[in-house]
């Protein structure tokens, strides 16, 4: 998860800014940037713990309802 998606983020973004440059609409940017580290600092939380409980479990899926939340009322609101 982490390589994959540093690796999206980072390179193919920059290769794209940098073969092409263009003006990149900043809201949806940011959304998913903030959404991703938040995913990433939980993923590593549990990770750390070395065990998964079953509220961290549930955690993660409100977390991605979330996600899924907002990208529905930013939808609306285009």
């Amino acid at each position: 998860m982490v390589g994959a998606g540093v690796f999206v983020t980072a390179v193919v973004s920059g290769a794209v800014i940098i073969a092409k440059p263009f003006q990149c609409m900043e809201r949806p940017l940011l959304r998913d940037v903030v959404f991703y580290i938040v995913a990433l600092f939980y993923t590593f939380f549990i990770m750390y713990r070395r065990e998964i409980y079953t509220l961290q479990a549930i955690g993660m899926n409100i977390v991605f309802c979330i996600v899924r939340l907002v990208l529905v009322l930013m939808l609306g609101l285009t």
